[in-house]
């Protein structure tokens, strides 16, 4: 129902703008008309005019409107592409924030009732040692979703009115990438391949880098299977930290490659996707590592999955 609402309005849209367009070049047809009847009246009341005069007269003043309205015509083309345009982007921006909207809700409900069942679980039953783990270590994984998600929402909207007022203080790099892999990696029990250089100190925002890790380990977790392993490198790279992130998953079409950066942009249909998400987890990746004078890329992983590479450029200290 929604999806017809929204395709309805599109349409409607778009009949308008094509209904104004059609109503300005009839008046522009019917000006025409108007000018030229009117020409010819004035110079049929003028005796002095011979008729190659009057013929000569009539020439120039179709000629000029022909000119007058070539630019007129050219202008109306320029404002019709520039409206369709911007109509276009933002129906779009609007069906990705319905989307978006519809995420979060099902990405907030499904932590908060998973949670509320392992603590009922845990409250109504006596459990072996071994369960009690079992169910602690999924509402830690559920309570991380939750703050990664939590978080996400925060600094997309700091980002977006360019309120994320980066901090410029020295990181240790490596020993964050090194805590929040570990964490993940106990977390989730998922095997992480770590190879990660010593002493990488960049000058940033923490919070802001942290995010960074924590939405790239995240997507890789969730786009993998279980028994993939996922590859965590970090080192210098002709002067400047590299951070490469693997994962043996579903992988990224080169069509889709160009836009995952994009706010609320998700891969694939929303209809028959498994995974479910908010779009703005690579967002806020490439924003902050574009805040940090770097650069991000997305390339294939061999034999399948996705490699992200963030290079932080000009920002390494030397320690030495």
């Amino acid at each position: 129902m929604e999806n017809s609402t929204s395709i309805f309005r599109e349409k409607r849209a778009r009949i308008i703008l094509y209904v104004l367009v059609f109503y300005v070049l009839f008046q522009l047809v019917w000006w025409g008309y108007l000018l030229i009847g009117t020409y010819k009246e004035l110079y049929s009341l003028n005796p002095n005019f011979s008729e190659l005069e009057k013929i000569e007269l009539l020439r120039k003043k179709i000629w000029m409107l022909i000119g007058e309205g070539g630019v007129f015509l050219i202008l109306i083309y320029i404002g019709f592409r520039y409206l369709n345009k911007n109509i276009s982007r933002e129906l779009q921006l609007a069906r990705m924030q319905k989307t978006f909207l519809l995420s979060v809700t099902h990405e907030l409900k499904t932590p908060i009732s998973a949670i509320k069942l392992f603590l009922d679980t845990l409250k109504a039953r006596k459990l072996t040692e071994e369960q009690t783990t079992s169910l602690l270590n999924d509402a830690l994984k559920e309570t991380k979703r939750l703050q990664v998600l939590s978080e996400n929402i925060l600094l997309a909207q700091r980002i977006e009115g360019n309120a994320a007022e980066m901090l410029n203080e020295k990181i240790d790099f490596s020993a964050m990438l090194k805590l929040e892999t570990v964490r993940y990696k106990d977390v989730f029990a998922r095997t992480i391949d770590i190879k990660i250089e010593d002493a990488l100190v960049l000058r940033g925002d923490r919070h802001l880098l942290q995010s960074v890790c924590s939405n790239l380990l995240e997507n890789a977790i969730k786009y993998s299977t279980p028994t993939s392993v996922i590859e965590v490198h970090c080192s210098r790279s002709d002067g400047h930290v590299k951070l490469e992130i693997a994962d043996q998953g579903i992988g990224i079409p080169d069509s889709e490659k160009p836009h995952v950066f994009k706010k609320f942009y998700r891969v694939g249909n929303e209809e028959t996707r498994s995974h479910k998400g908010t779009g703005l987890g690579l967002y806020i990746v490439s924003s902050v590592v574009r805040l940090h004078g770097g650069q991000i890329f997305v390339t294939d992983n061999k034999p399948q999955g996705t490699i992200v590479t963030a290079v932080f450029k000009n920002i390494v200290l030397d320690e030495k």
